[in-house]
């Protein structure tokens, strides 16, 4: 918007239409009905998710090595 033009009524009466050629900044200021969430590094469950993978890996081929010497 380059222009804004405002019409409006004071105790009932209408009053004269104003305009404004800049464009005003519009702050809300309303509270979150429900809390929100906070955001942050997720490090640690990367790194944890990481370790799992490597032991599940780990485990995962000690059985199959264990299966093929076996025989």
């Amino acid at each position: 918007n380059k222009d804004v033009t405002i019409d409006y009524k004071e105790n009932n009466k209408q009053q004269e239409t104003k305009h404004n050629d800049k464009c005003p900044i519009v702050i809300l200021d309303v509270p979150s009905p429900t809390p929100i969430p906070k955001t942050g590094s997720n490090i640690k469950t990367i790194i944890s998710s990481l370790i799992i993978l490597g032991f599940s890996i780990g485990v995962i081929s000690f059985i199959g090595y264990k299966r093929v010497n076996d025989k």
